[in-house]
């Protein structure tokens, strides 16, 4: 049996409508051409065209979101990491680290005792005992204070102010001639004896670590004494006042246990003495000495520096003549003088 016309133009003609649309005049497909699969899946416009699919993903490409690209998802389910905490300030401090110098200062207040003094002025003189009949056998103020310019923490210069003025009074028992003054027995009399000093030093230090000092050094003390003897009804007076400059050798150290939990000990000496004519500077014989001493203990406080209590030894004198005298008088002088201090500091660094 021969199908009609129409059946056959319908068995002729491709699947899809738009590729018969797009191309009318194609030839009809050759008879021997293979039979589609029957379980392959419709073909379609976005199929055959590629109008529409997502590019093809290439072997060993991540499809993870590009930086700096975010999804509704991401954001939703994704904490967003907190900011860090900006670093807190430590606060001011008077010496920064790493910084290639330092400054430090200390302070002391107590009191100080006398506990030997003879002085005599003029070869005719009177050998007077101080303490025992010039009333310095009582306690006085004490007070010094110390600054310091540290370089690499190995190099100190350092500066000391020192007071030292003994006042007192009392009734003399006996004549007490003074270069060519008298006074007589009796005389009720008011005394000063003021010994105050500037002190200015170099120090290096022989140990690396900080909490640890072994010093040495040099320095020069410039005293300032003003020794008056004075009636009481201001009818006598006999005065001696003098500036000095002697060099001293310093010795500084300090030592810090290891498990102290910041107590440490410390020790400190200053001193020179001089014996004879050329090594003195004068052309008649003298013999001097200075010795400034102390042990102290002390504790770290954070934040406020190390606090301590001292113990100090401050004690010398000299004994020679004087190759220009004053005033017609003959310049033999001769003044020991020994004393204790205790007292509480402050060390700031």
């Amino acid at each position: 049996m021969i199908p009609s016309l129409p059946l056959l133009a319908l068995l002729l003609a491709p699947a899809d409508p738009a590729a018969a649309t797009a191309a009318p005049d194609a030839a009809p497909a050759a008879p021997d051409a293979a039979p589609a699969a029957p379980d392959a899946a419709p073909t379609t416009v976005q199929s055959r065209y590629g109008v529409g699919l997502p590019p093809p993903s290439q072997p060993g490409t991540s499809t993870a979101p590009q930086p700096g690209t975010t999804t509704a998802t991401t954001s939703a389910t994704t904490p967003t990491a907190p900011a860090p905490a900006p670093a807190q300030d430590g606060g001011w401090r008077l010496n920064p680290p790493g910084r290639w110098y330092a400054l430090r200062a200390s302070a002391e207040i107590g009191f100080v005792g006398v506990v030997k003094h003879g002085i005599q002025f003029g070869k005719d003189g009177s050998y007077f005992d101080f303490r025992n009949q010039g009333g310095q056998d009582v306690l006085f103020p004490f007070f010094r204070f110390t600054g310091e310019f540290a370089i690499k923490d190995r190099h100190s210069l350092i500066f000391l102010i020192q007071p030292l003025k003994l006042k007192s009074t009392a009734t003399l028992d006996r004549d007490l001639q003074v270069d060519r003054t008298l006074f007589p027995r009796n005389t009720p009399m008011a005394f000063k004896y003021d010994f105050g000093f500037y002190r200015f030093g170099y120090m290096y230090d022989l140990l690396k670590h900080p909490e640890q000092e072994l010093g040495i050094g040099l320095a020069l003390q410039i005293r300032n004494a003003t020794i008056d003897f004075a009636s009481r009804d201001g009818e006598l007076l006999a005065t001696n006042r003098n500036i000095g400059v002697v060099p001293l050798v310093k010795l500084r150290g300090r030592w810090t246990p290891k498990r102290g939990q910041g107590f440490w000990l410390g020790a400190e000496i200053d001193g020179a003495y001089i014996r004879g004519k050329v090594i003195s500077g004068t052309r008649d014989y003298f013999e001097g000495a200075l010795l400034d001493a102390s042990l102290r203990a002390g504790f770290k406080v954070p934040r406020a520096g190390d606090v301590f209590v001292n113990v100090r030894y401050v004690g010398g004198g000299a004994r020679g003549t004087d190759s220009t005298p004053k005033d017609g008088n003959d310049g033999y002088a001769e003044n020991w003088l020994h004393t204790m201090a205790l007292s509480l500091g402050l060390y700031i660094r």
